[in-house]
């Protein structure tokens, strides 16, 4: 799959960016290994298959979940009135710089900060040098500016 820019088109160019800047786009709509929300068992991405025309490759992308125009409309709408009153919000609900805008990425709340609170840059940089990655190098010189914009970055949870 094609890693895609800010407004979720293809980069046509990859080759001719910099390693820094490859590593910044890839985490705009990926999560670091060992970083993801996902692992912590909090967090997670809901579709409707229902919603999805035959054969239709789910892609998770801003335009699927638009309110408007979107094949998940009545879902992100959904989502919008009712996850609150199950305890779920969206960590990822606007442009904070970091992480692209997720209207399908739902967080149970509590649980959630708690994980978050228990995360340090330390762990995660032990984990990196115990299990390089591809790009390794370039994600440990970068890792201070990963953490504060993608992992840490996210927007509060509502308050009950």
């Amino acid at each position: 799959a094609p890693v895609l820019d800010q407004n979720a088109h293809p980069i046509a160019n990859w080759d001719a960016i910099s390693p820094d800047n490859k590593v910044l786009s890839i985490l705009r709509w990926s999560a670091l290994p060992g970083a993801s929300r996902h692992h912590w068992g909090t967090d997670l991405d809901v579709y409707s298959p229902s919603a999805m025309p035959p054969e239709y490759q789910l892609q998770l992308t801003p335009a699927e979940y638009d309110e408007q125009n979107g094949m998940f409309a009545n879902l992100t709408k959904w989502l919008s009135a009712n996850m609150a009153e199950y305890g779920f919000y969206r960590p990822y609900a606007i442009d904070l710089g970091g992480t692209a805008p997720e209207a399908w990425h739902i967080s149970f709340a509590q649980e959630a900060a708690r994980c978050a609170k228990l995360l340090t840059l330390d762990m995660l940089n032990e984990l990196l040098h115990k299990n390089p990655i591809e790009g390794y190098l370039t994600v440990c010189d970068q890792l201070p500016l990963i953490w504060e914009r993608f992992i840490m970055n996210v927007c509060k949870e509502p308050r009950s």
